[in-house]
């Protein structure tokens, strides 16, 4: 080796070390790639979950909304459904009332603010299914199709209903309303009929008696149908039911209740006197008050009837309350202490109108 060789070894070494550090060339981004990948724009960064993601989903529809309502003295569920333009069975269903129509006063009641059906009347009501009833059964008994109760109770099979439930029966006046659910022909007295010829038209006539009888007979009587009340004056029986338990208030007394089979048997009786053209305390089959009644399905232990041709509610009550003792036996039906319910039918009659109360407890 040559004195040059290690010089030009070094040479050589020095250009290839001054050649791996001289710079690389530089390359650039293409143009034509996104910059939302590289850099995420302002939008991207903003976005939020829709309000739908965050937020719970709503509760289901709720009924409608309900007001407290505390039952004053002379206060009838009738009348109250009258005030609130709802229906008796609403107000039963929302208070766990059953078919019950018994009030006292002070009681609190959530009173729906709407009605709940459509078509809703005040005289709709509660039944309460017994054991060995059918949808058409029932139906029956209360001058309704089947389809109506079904309808009104969103029920598509007839035998879905059970003993012990409560169904809604979509009525159209308080007379209707009156009937039974399971009439049962009643005993009645085997007397003969007492004939009655046309009499002159009074105002009034006293008021049966309520002494105890001796056990009905068991002769059958087959139960009429009464005539319904015209629709201008369907809500006068709940009228009349609400002054008398004002009257009863004043003196401190407990309302009366109203009972259905009273109902009936008070507006049975209104039928029959304006279809002979008077009215009286005995039928014209001669049966009295305690046999209407009974006949209507209540078996009273006292009883009284009271009736008056008058031109409206106030003024029939006022003509029964305004007798002057002692010569008051509609105003002592009023006030009695022995009875507990009432029912009253009412029927046009030629200058006015019938006003039959019927009185009795059991």
């Amino acid at each position: 080796m040559t004195a040059s060789q290690p010089l030009m070894r070094f040479i050589a070494l020095t250009l290839v070390l001054a050649a791996c550090a001289s710079p690389q060339p530089k390359t650039t981004t293409p143009t034509s790639q996104p910059v939302s990948i590289l850099t995420p724009t302002v939008s991207a960064t903003t976005v939020k979950p829709a309000a739908t993601l965050t937020t719970a989903p709503p509760s289901p529809a709720a009924g409608p909304a309900k007001i407290q309502y505390t039952v004053r003295p002379g206060d009838t569920l009738l009348g109250i459904a009258l005030q609130h333009h709802i229906s008796m069975a609403s107000i039963q269903l929302a208070n766990d009332l059953g078919e019950s129509d018994l009030l006292r006063a002070g009681q609190t009641l959530a009173i729906p603010t709407s009605p709940q059906w459509d078509g809703e009347l005040p005289y709709w009501i509660v039944h309460t299914v017994q054991r060995g009833e059918t949808v058409s059964g029932i139906a029956q008994a209360f001058g309704l199709m089947a389809s109506d109760i079904l309808r009104v109770n969103a029920m598509a099979d007839p035998g879905q209903i059970r003993p012990g439930q409560s169904i809604v029966i979509p009525l159209d006046s308080l007379q209707v309303a009156a009937v039974p659910p399971t009439p049962t022909p009643k005993p009645a007295p085997t007397r003969k009929p007492t004939p009655t010829t046309a009499a002159p038209r009074v105002l009034t006539s006293p008021l049966a008696s309520s002494l105890p009888r001796p056990p009905t007979p068991t002769t059958t009587v087959p139960t009429p149908v009464p005539i319904a009340i015209p629709s201008d004056i369907a809500a006068w029986p709940g009228t009349v039911v609400t002054l008398i338990n004002q009257k009863r208030a004043a003196h401190g007394l407990p309302p009366y209740s109203i009972a259905p089979e009273l109902m009936r048997a008070a507006q049975a009786h209104a039928s029959d006197c304006t279809k002979r053209g008077w009215c009286g305390h005995i039928g014209s089959d001669g049966a009295d008050t305690r046999t209407r009644e009974i006949r209507a399905g209540y078996n009273p232990t006292a009883w009284g009837e009271n009736w008056v041709q008058a031109f409206d509610p106030a003024k029939a009550v006022d003509w029964w309350y305004n007798e002057t003792p002692p010569n008051d036996p509609h105003r002592k039906n009023l006030l009695h202490t022995r009875y507990t319910q009432v029912g009253v039918g009412i029927i046009p009659a030629g200058n006015g109108y019938y006003f039959i109360a019927d009185f009795g407890s059991r």
